[in-house]
Formats: C-alpha cells, structure tokens, sequence
C-alpha cells in the first residue's frame, strides 16, 4: 500500500511506514487520524488508542472503520481468529471499542455500517 501511495502522490507527501503500536510521529501533530479495516489486527489495541491520542493534537480525532459482527456470530469469529492465518486478532463489540478508546478520549461515536462493519469516532479533549 505504501509503495502504490507514493506513486500516486508522486511526491506531494511523504508516505512513512510505521506499526500503530509505537507511531514514529511528534507528540500533538496531527489533527485527524484514520484506521480503516486493521483495528481488529492489532495483538495490544489499548496502545493503538493511546499512540492515536498522543500524536493527535487538542480537539482531534481518530476514526476507525472496521469489522463488526452480532454478538453470536462475533463469539464464533473471535474463537477461531487464532487459528487465522490472516493477522486477525479480535473483532470487537461497540462496548468493547467504547472501553477501548475511553480510556484515553474524551468522547467516542460508534455506529454499525451495513451488516458487517461500524465506524467509530474517537476525540481528543481539548
């Protein structure tokens, strides 16, 4: 993805790798952060939020896209992610997201999308 984005921006803006545990970025430098379909990837999520907390500056926001699922079909999905070959580490109920990104924002928005997703919004305090 990194590679395809550089071609296409063609030098208009940097394009870094970076693991969302330990984010290679300034502390408050950012005004917005984006996640989209790799929340449920992530072996230490709490860190994930805190890493988006502390590079967003006051008043910004974190939104992450992902995969969602009812609370039966989530058990199912999150007892055999283990054994996935795919990177996939849990998928999370919105109470679960709200604990989550709670701990470090000062308010969060979730809603599902379609059957399978949700969207949540997470902002820093000012």
């Amino acid at each position: 993805m990194a590679g395809a984005a550089r071609v296409r921006l063609a030098g208009r803006a940097e394009v870094l790798l970076g693991d969302a545990e330990r984010l290679p970025f300034h502390d408050a430098g950012f005004d917005a952060a984006w996640c989209n379909d790799s929340f449920h990837h992530y072996p230490d999520p709490e860190r994930a939020a805190f890493q988006a907390w502390r590079v967003l500056a006051p008043g910004g926001a974190l939104v992450i896209g992902d995969a969602w699922q009812p609370a039966p079909a989530r058990a199912v999905m999150n007892a055999w992610l283990p054994r996935s070959r795919e990177g996939d580490v849990r998928i999370y109920s919105e109470a679960e997201l709200r604990d989550i990104l709670g701990a470090w924002f000062a308010e969060m928005s979730w809603r599902r999308v379609g059957m399978t997703a949700c969207v949540a919004v997470a902002r820093k305090g000012r």
